[in-house]
């Protein structure tokens, strides 16, 4: 897994959206 997303540990194929509506 890719954590660059600690606010989207459950997609962490999409590092660019920080923001992204579950």
């Amino acid at each position: 897994m890719i954590p660059m997303i600690p606010m989207i540990p459950m997609i962490p194929m999409i590092p660019m959206i920080p923001m992204i509506p579950m």
